[in-house]
Order: C-alpha cells, then structure tokens, then sequence
C-alpha cells in the first residue's frame, strides 16, 4: 500500500482503539499526525551506574535481572512487582564497582504484573532509564522505563563514558535470547532510545503522549518506506536514519525556496518533521521547530501578497467624494494629529481608486482609530454608498453607536452646507446586532 500525507490513519494502522483516540484529538489522516506536534522536548538522559545514582535525578543504565518477586499488598489487591537489577558489567566500563537496586512496579491488575515479570526474567539483560529514590535505605526505581535487550551481551563491551553521548559497543559477545519478544537488539540501540530527548504531547484518557509518539514515529516510517524500499532494519542506526530521511524527502516535498532555506539555515521540510518527532538532540529539535514557523510565515505573507495582487486587479466603485468626511474633521472639538491626517489622505486616495483597498490600521488605544474609520466611513457615504463598522461584541457596537451618532449630530450643527453651497443633511447611524429581536433587526 503506498501511503502519502493524504493517507487515513485507519488505513495504517490496525489498532482501532488508538485510530479512535487519534481521532478525539483531531488526528485523522498521516498528515494531521505529522502537523500534531508536541508542546516540548525532555533533555537528554544521562548514563550513570547505579553507585553514580543520585536521588531525584534521571538517569540510564544497563543491567542484569537477578531476581523477580511478584507480592499482594493491601486488602483491595493491589500488587506489587520487585525486581533487583545488577549492573556490574556496565558499571565496570565506567571504572565503578557493580551495585544492585529495585525496580518497583505497583498495579491492581494481575495481567499487567504477570506480562512484565513475564519481560523481566532472571538472566535478561535490561536498559533501564528513570528516577532513584530511597525505600528502606534500598535504592529504588519506581516505574522505570525497561527496554529488554535480545541478546545478551559478555562483560567486555566498553562505553563510552561522557554523559548525554551516544553509546559506543566494542567486542560484544553475543549469547542467546534472554527475552521471547526483546525490546533492542543490542544495549547500544537500547541507551540509545532512552537516553535522546523526547518530544511530549498533549494527550488525553485515551491516549498517552508515548502512544502519540509511538503512532507518529510509525507513519514516518511508512512514508518512507513507500518512497525508499532500501530502508532495511539491517543497517547501523545511521544509516537507517539517513534512509529513512531519503525516503521521507520524496514523500514530503519541501516548500520554501532553496536560496532561502539555505540563507536562513533551515531544515527541509521532511528533516523538520523527523527532528520534532524524533529529535536526535534538543538543538535539532528547536531549530525544526523554528524552521516550520518560518515557513508558516513565509506561505502566511506570500498568501497575502497574491490576495494582495489579485485585488489589485478587482473592480471597485470608486468614493472620491470627501465633502462630508471634510465637514466632520472642520466639526472636530480638537485638531487632528499629523499621524491622523496621513491615516486620513492615504485611505482616502486608495478609495477614490477602481480597485479595491487592502490597509490594516494600527493603534494605541485612544489614539484615534474610531475618528479615522467614521472619515472612511463618511466618504463612502457621501459618494453615494453605505457604510459598515462591524465590532465584536455588542456592548462595543453600542459604544460605537453612541459615539457616531454624537459626532454626526455635532456635524450637522455646526455645518449647515457643504463646500459647494448644498445642505448638508445628516446620514443615518443605525444599530444592529445579534441580540436584538426579528421585527427590529428588519427595519434596521
């Protein structure tokens, strides 16, 4: 099945449940998936040995199972699952003596303590990443994150021994499976999972931010496994993500231009995207992040440009008469500000154009704006039209109303004729809104 941005969700995954809670979120397609981005990164986990542990801080480390204890605690039957790790080969590459701690795990459903002792044998190899604390002067993990590792490797494999780096293996002996169904292949692939940033998601009661990520790392996968058949779970981690991006830069074609992409130091589109949802380091993560907002404002402006031209050749009736928005201004108690007066002249020359206006206008509060839009407004009038202030709510266009009609009024008063000799008669301000009854909102 070849599977594109325009791909539903339930076309790819079988999983009707999380399909279901993809879709309360909004996410019903690969793309909505993609464009579902997470509201922050977690730092990177460091590598510790469990003497290196220090309390309430995360850290990753690798271990082996030493022994497995499931218990009932509680009259409701809440359990409890225990199991203590070893982590002397590990700690030995870090040129620490091997300690043991507790991995806890607290449920009341006997499946979910029976499928994780059944993960957690005695023997297996494990990846561990989560918080220590101290329970009965023991070192405690509770809840962990737990990778098993399929094969289990000899203590002679060497780390690299940096916190935050990659992990580097080094005459590996490989024995057989220690897990029916490992998690990893090897401790590298393991350390390296948990140990890289984490993007986190708005999720909800049905739905975990793991399961989100989870679902949207796999429709990346598809995208470029549709467009690059060479993506193979054979190859070096590097190497698969290069493939993966190969396969992901022809299912998702970039938008803005090379010249400025390169100028601004920009990602592609489908690079963005795997580094937001598959971050390799919180700088990638945030330089994706500001590479999509570029582009979200560079399609927003170049929109508004070709509205911009278009209307540039759209027919409009022209309002070239300012007779009456000149006896409002003479009618003014005060003077109008310079500021005002340029607002005024240049509104008033783009309406006396045959094309339509495209102007957004700026201000403090109190600077004037009303008394700039009632000049507009009282130029359409007096070319023969009608004119429309459209406010939020209706408590402003009562406000509105008020302050028109005065100025009006006070026009009217104290100017009895154009600049031509004719009787200046006052147009009418009406009022209405949404609130008001049928029989009213028909005679205005």
């Amino acid at each position: 099945m070849s599977v594109t941005v325009g791909t539903p969700v339930s076309s790819v995954m079988t999983n009707k449940r999380r399909v279901g809670a993809l879709k309360s979120l909004g996410v019903l397609t690969v793309g909505d998936a993609l464009t579902y981005y997470p509201f922050r990164v977690t730092d990177p986990v460091p590598l510790r040995s469990i003497r290196e542990a220090r309390i309430g801080e995360l850290m990753a480390f690798t271990a082996e199972v030493r022994a497995v204890r499931v218990a009932s605690s509680g009259a409701r039957g809440n359990g409890r699952l225990e199991v203590v790790v070893d982590d002397s080969a590990f700690a030995a590459s870090r040129r620490q003596p091997g300690a043991i701690a507790r991995l806890v795990f607290f449920s009341h459903k006997k499946q979910y303590l029976d499928w994780m002792s059944g993960r957690l044998r005695q023997g297996t190899c494990v990846v561990v990443a989560g918080t220590p604390g101290v329970f009965n002067d023991q070192l405690q993990f509770t809840h962990p994150e737990v990778l098993t590792v399929g094969m289990h490797p000899t203590s002679r494999y060497k780390f690299v021994r940096e916190e935050n780096q990659p992990l580097d293996v080094h005459n590996v002996s490989l024995g057989a499976p220690t897990s029916p169904r490992p998690d990893v292949e090897s401790p590298e692939e393991g350390l390296a999972r948990v140990c890289r940033p984490r993007p986190v998601y708005h999720a909800s009661s049905r739905i975990s931010s793991d399961h989100i990520h989870d679902s949207i790392l796999d429709m990346l996968r598809l995208l470029a496994e549709s467009e690059d058949s060479a993506v193979s779970e054979e190859k070096e981690e590097e190497d698969s993500r290069a493939c993966l991006m190969s396969g992901l830069a022809r299912a998702i074609p970039d938008i803005l231009p090379e010249r400025i992409r390169a100028d601004k130091n920009l990602m592609h589109r489908a690079e963005a995207f795997l580094n937001i949802h598959d971050p390799v380091s919180t700088k990638e993560f945030h330089r994706a992040i500001a590479t999509l907002r570029y582009e979200e404002a560079f399609v927003c402006q170049t929109a508004l440009l070709q509205a911009r031209a278009h209307a540039g050749h759209a027919s409009a009736e022209p309002c070239p008469d300012t007779a009456l928005r000149d006896a409002m201004i003479d009618s003014l108690p005060f003077d109008l500000t310079d500021g005002q007066r340029e607002v005024i002249d240049s509104i008033a020359a783009d309406m006396s154009r045959d094309h339509p206006m495209q102007r957004l206008l700026q201000g403090e509060v109190g600077s004037g704006k009303t008394v700039v839009a009632l000049a507009a407004m009282l130029q359409a009038v007096g070319s023969g039209h009608q004119a429309v202030l459209v406010a939020p709510t209706q408590v402003l266009a009562e406000q509105h109303h008020q302050t028109i009609t005065a100025m009006v009024d006070r026009m009217t008063e104290q100017v009895v004729s154009d600049s031509d000799g004719h009787p200046l008669s006052a147009p009418p301000v009406i009022l209405l809104t949404g609130g008001m009854k049928l029989a009213a909102r028909r005679r205005a």
